[in-house]
């Protein structure tokens, strides 16, 4: 896939591929974590759909990290979610569930064979292949943090302000490269160390101004031509309590600009 070979150079010169691991940022994100990292052995690139920007709107749903103490490079990320998933059909973690859904209602009629995936907790693709397209082909999922200590036991992010805060450098270049129209953060503490990202960078943002969104919900990034919507995190029915309140109303306001049908 040209766009995950483009994504491996970036992260190469950047110095966060697994195989490859020494980003400069390292020695601040083990001391912020007591020593607890292991450098590349815990690091995950993001997952890439295979029809990523064959439809519009494109989109990316980012996440906080990767929760297990592993390391993939893009390839083996995406593999590993499409086999998991597509092939041999097993049940969405909560955090997957939560994409499939958010995708989903973003894509609009695009995503219409999906919306009732994430309520059976499958991918329609598992029992019959052939299902067109599902929404997890049409979209890229990063993680705002590459790396998860070692000392990880279950599905909580032990991801520090520290790492927020660098590793969010390493997002926004990915997004500059790959230009989504639409990022969704699952994980509304995301958003400080995303906003001081751009801000590194000297790229403006300024918060959408509609009646029907809450302040602060959404933001337009007018210098890559985005528009960013910071929700809660899917785990513990989170995203579910304030879809009708947050989400939906920004899914109202992108049909009414256009933006989706």
């Amino acid at each position: 896939m040209p766009l995950i070979d483009d994504l491996t150079s970036l992260a190469a010169g950047r110095n966060i591929l697994p195989s490859a691991f020494a980003c400069p940022s390292f020695g601040q994100c083990n001391a912020s974590t007591n020593g607890n990292m292991n450098g590349g052995s815990g690091c995950s690139m993001s997952f890439v759909g295979s029809k990523y920007g064959s439809f519009i709107p494109k989109i990316v749903c980012i996440g906080i990290d990767h929760r297990d103490n592993i390391s993939n490079d893009y390839y083996q990320r995406t593999f590993n979610i499409i086999d998991y998933y597509q092939i041999q059909g097993h049940n969405f973690n909560p955090h997957y569930k939560g994409v499939v859904k958010t995708a989903a209602a973003f894509l609009g009629p695009q995503g219409a064979v999906c919306n009732t995936c994430w309520q059976t907790g499958q991918c329609r693709k598992a029992a019959n292949p052939n299902t067109p397209d599902c929404v997890l082909d049409r979209i890229v999922q990063p993680n705002l943090v590459k790396c998860v200590p070692a000392n990880v036991v279950n599905a909580n992010s032990l991801a520090t302000p520290t790492m927020m805060t660098n590793c969010a450098r390493h997002l926004l270049a990915e997004l500059l490269l790959i230009r989504p129209r639409l990022a969704i953060f699952h994980g509304a503490k995301l958003k400080r160390s995303f906003l001081n990202a751009l801000a590194t960078e000297g790229i403006q943002w300024a918060n959408i101004q509609a009646p029907q969104i809450p302040h602060g919900a959404a933001v337009e990034v007018a210098g890559i031509d985005m528009l960013a919507f910071f929700f809660h995190h899917p785990a513990r029915s989170m995203l579910a309590r304030q879809w009708d309140d947050v989400v939906a109303p920004c899914l109202d306001y992108l049909q009414q600009i256009g933006e989706i049908a």
